[in-house]
């Protein structure tokens, strides 16, 4: 080797190279507004320079100053200064605000930057490919300390963090409909779905967690981590709905029935709730006061099929991808099963073998 060369050798192995940040692609909502990367914080990797020293002694950060003492570079995430000497200055975007949104829908990365679950996790090679990197090279003596004059050489592409995924999800509803959760629902769901289009607006599973502590979460009382949005449960009176637009669609609007409370049917005993009886019922008012009583003698009369076929239409029984891994189940009976009398009273209100997600209930009325 030449002496030229061997100066080069040389010099390439005294520089050192800080990854002082990363940040993968960008999650929105249906308007472009960010839902992750949305909160951008200052950055600074910063050396003994005196420059940087008389700067930090004047806003007396004795901190910042003993990290300094070892003579290699520091990265810190309170500096409120410009750049100067010695400094390289740079904005890094957290992934999840400190009031993180949507978590059961949108996911959280491992400590690698992988997606877990969600929308992180359905859409991880994409965020990956949009991922930015903040880098600072430096020249060091023997120690590895940061030579004094030397100038910070600084490369990043935080920039590409902009490309990602945009959800039917609208910020302001999901916050609106999250803040109403955390209020009053205490453990359930809230889900708004766009009439025309069925796109999902706001989808609320209580009680939330914090992605930046999952740890935390599985500590926590009611199974936070878990996604009532898409889980499925008993349908329950709501389900009446379905059955009274079958009856519409049967042409039999016009039953009219008067209910006790309490009635036997198929050698069972049925009652509405807390045995009320609610006298001479239509379908109209059958609806108002959830009437079990009305609804089995409709469906007794129209026959299981007429709102089995209905539902299926509506989406019951089927699975919903909303991504391939965020999916939306239930159960139906089988027409046989719902030839036994009581298994068809149990179905003209909701109960049963019948299953459905929020989504698939919300999916319901927003067909109608």
């Amino acid at each position: 080797c030449t002496g030229t060369q061997l100066a080069q050798a040389a010099q390439n192995q005294r520089t050192y190279t800080i990854q002082a940040g990363r940040a993968r692609g960008t999650i929105y909502d249906c308007k472009g507004r960010p839902l992750t990367n949305a909160v951008w914080r200052s950055s600074a990797v910063v050396t003994a320079s005196p420059e940087a020293v008389g700067a930090i002694r004047a806003v007396g950060d004795e901190a910042l100053l003993k990290r300094l003492q070892s003579g290699k570079p520091v990265q810190t995430a309170s500096w409120t200064l410009p750049a100067m000497a010695g400094v390289s200055v740079f904005a890094l975007p957290e992934r999840y605000a400190d009031e993180p949104i949507a978590p059961h829908m949108i996911g959280y990365v491992d400590g690698d930057g992988h997606g877990v679950c969600g929308v992180e996790q359905a859409y991880d090679e994409l965020l990956q490919s949009y991922s930015g990197t903040v880098t600072v090279r430096y020249h060091a003596d023997a120690w590895g300390r940061a030579l004094t004059g030397d100038p910070l050489e600084t490369e990043n592409t935080i920039a590409n963090s902009a490309g990602g995924v945009v959800l039917t999800i609208d910020r302001d509803l999901q916050r609106m409909a999250e803040r109403i959760a955390a209020e009053s629902l205490g453990v359930g769901a809230i889900v708004i779905q766009e009439v025309a289009t069925g796109k999902l607006r706001a989808a609320v599973s209580a009680p939330s967690f914090d992605p930046t502590d999952v740890a935390g979460a599985m500590e926590q009382p009611n199974a936070p981590l878990v996604n009532r949005v898409l889980g499925s449960y008993n349908v329950g009176s709501v389900f009446k709905l379905a059955a009274a637009c079958a009856a519409a669609e049967s042409g039999e609007t016009e039953m009219v029935v008067e209910c006790a409370g309490t009635m036997t049917y198929g050698g069972r005993s049925f009652q509405c709730i807390g045995g009320t009886a609610h006298g001479t019922v239509d379908l109209s008012r059958g609806i108002a006061v959830s009437c079990n009583c009305y609804f089995i003698q409709l469906l007794d009369r129209i026959g299981a099929e007429p709102v089995y076929r209905l539902a299926q239409k509506m989406g019951f029984g089927q699975n919903l991808w909303l991504t391939s891994n965020l999916v939306s189940g239930g159960v139906m009976p089988s027409l046989t099963d719902l030839s036994a009398p009581a298994a068809r009273a149990n179905f003209s209100f909701g109960q049963g073998e019948l299953l459905a997600s929020p989504v698939q209930v919300a999916s319901m009325v927003q067909c109608i």
